[in-house]
């Protein structure tokens, strides 16, 4: 029975060691997809700068041609669809950010929802060890009383022997 202690106190240090990578990796993956997200936020910025770049210098282009031209409702209607075409790239590139945010999202919860279960788990898994420790600890308490008291018992019986013997002695002398 006491052999059985230092392996369960060796296991709870193990599991207690492995709580600690997990908890370690979920922060980890944690601050990577931080950082992830706020990249593309950055790209997709810099991607619709771009495009409102380009597309003023389109219509500076295209408001010079048609001061030379003298032909302002093409070059409005030109206008009109290259505007209606930058809007509908800027609703679908915000559409694949929001998609791409929210799977980011799902995939963020799912890992923590794995990771509290493992905890639970691991939790459930130290208790019962703290438990068997206590059970342990109560029987190597008990063992080491019920030792105390044969000690004693063996100590009065040598005691009474003795006296008997030198009861014996004095008798026959």
């Amino acid at each position: 029975m006491a052999e059985d202690f230092p392996d369960l106190h060796h296991k709870m240090s193990k599991k207690i060691s492995q709580l600690t990578r997990v908890i370690f990796y979920l922060n980890t993956k944690n601050d990577e997809n931080d950082h992830n997200a706020k990249h593309i936020v950055r790209c997709y910025e810099q991607e619709m700068d771009n495009i409102v770049h380009q597309a003023n210098e389109l219509i500076k282009k295209y408001k010079e041609a048609a001061e030379r031209s003298g032909a302002v409702e093409e070059i409005e209607k030109n206008f009109e669809r290259f505007k209606d075409k930058i809007e509908s790239e800027r609703t679908q590139s915000i559409m694949e950010f929001n998609n791409y945010k929210k799977k980011t999202e799902e995939v963020q919860k799912a890992a923590q929802a794995e990771a509290e279960r493992k905890i639970a788990a691991y939790k459930q898994e130290v208790d019962s060890m703290r438990t068997k420790l206590e059970a342990f600890q109560k029987a190597i308490d008990k063992l080491i009383a019920n030792a105390e008291q044969q000690k004693q018992s063996h100590e009065k019986e040598l005691g009474d022997y003795v006296k008997q013997q030198n009861q014996k002695y004095i008798e026959s002398v």
